[in-house]
């Protein structure tokens, strides 16, 4: 629930690693966002926690509800990207509080608006989506979710842990060897698995000993 078991890789891979680009769905993506922000994986595993304690288990709290929770524990400044789930006035007021002006697709610029209250943040998202920079932002979403779920999707990838994967040991483990399997995957598609082999085995990674030096 709420992406909950994603918390609990980062908690185990943080330590270890440094991504240089960090990429989600769904709730996934608000994970990672936090996680750029700079979240420790310790406040991330209480807010989800909060979470699981405070909701009644027949009620699972909508992506707003969540969004908006996390959005206040990674403020700094730019653009938040998001699906229709995520329109709802109190999130764009909570986001630009932040330091963010969020941007989803809209309905037509005459419907949708109520008589309830508006976010004035919210109103300038219908102006952003229907400019040339405001559709150059969702064409950078889609291509962002579509990056991740290539990574997802397929046979051996980063899908739901299963049951028998608990504990930090397992977790970490498995978590490498999927990306592992994905990287020789991506390998084998563009036909570099020459190209990477003959630099594991110059490098020695492969047993093999090292060519001399001077020689090819």
């Amino acid at each position: 629930m709420y992406a909950a078991w994603e918390v609990g890789v980062w908690k185990a891979l943080a330590p270890h690693i440094r991504p240089d680009l960090i990429v989600g769905a769904s709730a996934g993506a608000w994970n990672g966002w936090a996680i750029a922000g700079g979240a420790a994986p310790e406040e991330l595993e209480r807010i989800v926690g909060q979470l699981l304690e405070k909701e009644p288990a027949r009620r699972i709290p909508t992506a707003e509800v969540v969004a908006r929770r996390l959005v206040r524990q990674a403020p700094g400044a730019g653009y938040l990207l998001g699906d229709g789930n995520y329109d709802a006035s109190p999130l764009f007021d909570d986001a630009a509080e932040a330091g963010y002006q969020l941007v989803v697709p809209m309905p037509d610029p005459h419907t949708g608006k109520g008589h309830r209250y508006q976010s004035p943040h919210r109103l300038r998202c219908f102006d952003l989506v229907r400019d040339d920079f405001g559709r150059d932002l969702q064409r950078l979403r889609a291509q962002i979710e579509r990056t991740f779920g290539n990574a997802v999707s397929f046979g051996g990838g980063l899908a739901s842990l299963p049951a028998w994967v608990r504990g930090r040991e397992r977790v970490r483990t498995w978590v490498w060897a999927k990306l592992l399997i994905n990287a020789v995957r991506i390998l084998e598609k563009q036909r570099l698995t020459t190209t990477f082999a003959q630099c594991c085995c110059a490098s020695g990674l492969c047993g093999a000993p090292s060519p001399p030096r001077g020689t090819s």
